[in-house]
């Protein structure tokens, strides 16, 4: 509240007349103490400004200081910060006291700086200590509906049956043209379903859940099996895909579904290893000898046979014989035998014995069938079926040959067929697993009973999928990286370290007043920077000066940098430079091989002149610079001239050329012809 008017305006009014006749010293001694009093900091004075400091944002400096005196006598008097702020925000920092925000707030409004925490505690060499972290996702085709993705981020998703979770970050396939987003959950709550839409709090985005691949929520069994039983955990096995680690507790099975087989009569003419089953196309190892009944799939195999009888079988044809004289004596006289006759035929005659003339082969091993072993019991056998075990395959070589009792053998034994106990009707999943897909079935196999004949069964994946789950930090639990055993000093779990520009000395006594939790205790680092300036030169382009290279008639001279020799003579010479010098080389085709000195620190590029030639010489001390070769001679004198002219000057056309080109021809190499001939080497 704000006063227009002062007391002190109104004494002179509230004096009677006598007294401002007879004392006016009096009234004017009154009137001064109330504008006195009135003056900020005095009685009047501040109690007309108590609602105004009851307000941080309006109080005087002095409340605010009186305020700091009071309640934050902690914090030093010089904050960079305003005192006005700091104590409007002060409950703030208190209720934080302990934790890293406070800490860095009485950095910042101390010291305009920042501060950084590390903890000796998390460097402890423990036992078992790894962390094995498992991410959960979800997968999803969404409606953005003009949002954008990353707004998603932190956002709570809730499913239409009431499963609700947080998303920590999103990625993105493209699966059979489809978008996939890939939505990685935390604080999971309630399950999400296959084909379930859901919605985002605080966004119109909204979705449906996509669990093509996941953990397993349910298993149908296809076939049951046979042997297990209730109670048995099972391993569920993904033949295709990426499925694994998923188990699952048989809560029920049948006894009429599967079968098993029981041999009556061995019979006899059967060989060992045969399969007999409800289907064909397993050549001479499998034989459809099992029909009727209500289910499918079963079949057995003949394990032992007893008895055993040899057959041998003969493979010679009458092709080769045919237009041959029995009277021949070998038949291989004969001059219209064969030559795809055997040797053991060729050689007899009429005379000879067919077992001796004829090739016999050992076809098979036959006897009484002693031994059975059920390779699949089938399933969904509540009628049993009838097995009618028939080797086709000795049928074959024997024919029908009987076996003395009125039996033909290969098809006179006698098998039945019963229900097996421990078909697998229903399973419950015990651990989900991971990344099962949907379109795929999978194996259930036993690891409780043994003995047992494994499953099929199709599977629902969960829409929130596990990951299989790693170690996130590799160096715990570890001997070697940077653990260190405990010192119960530094290296404890109450030691915390403050690194800051900041020396201890200047916030020490500040943080364990205010801010140190009891119980710890505080190491600092001060963190030392160092700004070096240094100009870093930068070499845009350097030259020197033009060495020139005079060519004349060829004569021995002597110049006082190098000697050089007549033209018919080639020589590498060692010649050294300097910048400025200019060398006349009076000799014919040379190789000169040079050195430049540097210019300064720098090495310089040298560029070679002369009036036929300009070479640049480049990479000289890191420099890379372009070459040219120029020469007096142009085109124009030589448009005319045919180029199969040998030389160039007995064509009548040509113009004013160098003696060089007009005795060249198309043979002559471009160095010789232009009236070069120099090579000039770094």
């Amino acid at each position: 509240m704000a006063y227009a008017q002062q007391i002190s305006q109104f004494v002179d009014e509230q004096l009677p007349g006598f007294v401002q006749d007879e004392a006016p010293l009096f009234a004017d001694f009154l009137q001064a103490y109330y504008e006195y009093i009135e003056q900020s900091g005095q009685a009047l004075g501040t109690l007309r400004t108590l609602t105004q400091n009851q307000d941080i944002d309006q109080a005087s400096d002095d409340f605010v200081q009186f305020f700091f005196n009071e309640v934050i006598k902690e914090i030093p008097p010089n904050v960079r910060g305003d005192k006005a702020i700091l104590a409007k925000n002060i409950k703030d920092l208190y209720r934080a006291k302990g934790s890293q925000n406070a800490y860095k707030f009485l950095f910042r409004l101390l010291f305009d700086t920042d501060v950084e925490f590390s903890y000796p505690g998390d460097k402890i060499l423990r036992a078992s200590d790894g962390r094995f972290n498992k991410e959960t996702t979800l997968r999803a085709v969404l409606e953005l509906n003009g949002n954008s993705l990353d707004s998603l981020g932190g956002e709570t998703v809730v499913g239409n049956q009431g499963a609700r979770a947080r998303v920590d970050s999103i990625t993105t396939t493209i699966e059979s043209g489809l978008t996939i987003r890939t939505l990685k959950l935390s604080e999971v709550e309630g399950e999400f379903f296959d084909g379930e839409t859901f919605s985002v709090i605080n966004s119109t985005i909204t979705g449906t859940v996509n669990a093509t691949i996941g953990p397993l929520r349910s298993l149908t069994v296809i076939d049951g099996g046979a042997r297990h039983l209730q109670g048995d955990i099972v391993n569920v096995v993904s033949t295709q895909g990426t499925g694994a680690s998923g188990t699952a507790r048989v809560v029920s099975t049948v006894g009429d579904s599967a079968v098993d087989f029981r041999i009556v009569n061995g019979g006899s003419g059967y060989r060992a290893n045969v399969i007999y089953s409800t289907t064909e196309g397993g050549g001479s190892t499998l034989t459809p000898g099992i029909s009727g009944g209500s289910g499918q799939g079963a079949s057995f195999r003949v394990k032992t046979i007893s008895s055993v009888e040899t057959v041998s079988l003969n493979t010679d044809t009458i092709e080769g014989m045919r237009n041959v004289r029995l009277t021949s004596d070998p038949f291989s006289a004969d001059p219209f035998i064969d030559n795809t006759v055997a040797t053991t035929l060729a050689s007899a005659n009429v005379n000879t014995t067919l077992t001796t003339a004829l090739s016999f082969n050992t076809s098979a091993q036959v006897g009484t069938i002693s031994e059975i072993e059920l390779v699949n019991p089938g399933t969904g056998y509540s009628t049993i079926p009838t097995v009618n075990a028939i080797d086709t395959g000795v049928i074959e070589i024997l024919g029908e040959l009987s076996d003395g009792s009125g039996g033909i053998k290969g098809q006179n034994a006698v098998i039945v067929a019963n229900n097996l106990f421990g078909t697998i009707s229903e399973l419950e999943v015990v651990n989900q697993g991971v990344r099962y897909n949907k379109n795929n079935t999978v194996s259930i196999r036993n690891i409780t009973s043994s003995n047992t004949f494994n499953g099929v069964a199709s599977l629902v994946p969960t829409g929130v999928a596990n990951t299989v789950g790693v170690y996130a930090d590799n160096n715990r639990g570890i001997l070697g990286g940077d653990n260190v055993l405990q010192d119960n000093y530094y290296y404890q779990e109450y030691s915390y370290v403050l690194q800051s520009r900041i020396g201890q000395d200047l916030y020490r006594a500040v943080v364990e007043k205010l801010l140190h939790p009891s119980g710890t205790i505080l190491f600092s680092n001060q963190i030392i920077e160092i700004e070096i300036q240094q100009e870093i030169p930068t070499v845009v382009e350097v030259k020197s000066a033009p060495i020139e290279i005079e060519f004349v008639p060829p004569t021995l001279i002597q110049t006082n940098l190098v000697e050089m020799v007549e033209a018919d003579v080639v020589r590498r010479q060692e010649l050294q430079l300097n910048v400025a010098e200019t060398v006349v080389v009076t000799a014919g085709p040379v190789v000169v091989s040079f050195r430049i000195d540097p210019v300064g620190t720098i090495a310089p590029t040298t560029v070679v002149t002369s009036p036929e030639i300009v070479l640049t010489i480049g990479n000289v001390g890191g420099i890379t610079s372009t070459t040219a070769f120029t020469t007096p001679d142009t085109i124009q004198p030589m448009a005319d001239v045919n180029l199969n002219a040998n030389p160039f000057s007995s064509d009548g056309d040509i113009g004013s050329v160098t003696t060089e080109l007009s005795s060249a021809n198309v043979d002559t190499t471009l160095i010789t012809a232009l009236g070069g001939g120099i090579i000039i080497t770094q």
